[in-house]
């Protein structure tokens, strides 16, 4: 996984065969974007506005599957 800091977000990439996967986060917590590179073509996103209360809620749902279901 590499991060990358821009003027306005922090967008953590990782890639696999299948293609690049970016979730960013904009610095002021404003908004998160998924974004999908599938055959090098970056045709899936989604994007949310949010705000720092909802992201800390994102990572605990994250935290507790990590927790009690993946080994």
């Amino acid at each position: 996984m590499e991060i990358i800091e821009t003027k306005y977000q922090l967008i953590f990439q990782s890639e696999d065969d299948a293609g690049t996967f970016e979730f960013r986060i904009h610095k002021n917590c404003s908004q998160i974007q998924l974004e999908t590179d599938i055959n090098n073509s970056f045709q899936c996103c989604t994007c949310a506005n949010t705000n720092y209360k909802e992201l800390e809620a994102i990572r605990n749902m994250i935290d507790t599957i990590l927790k009690n279901y993946i080994s």
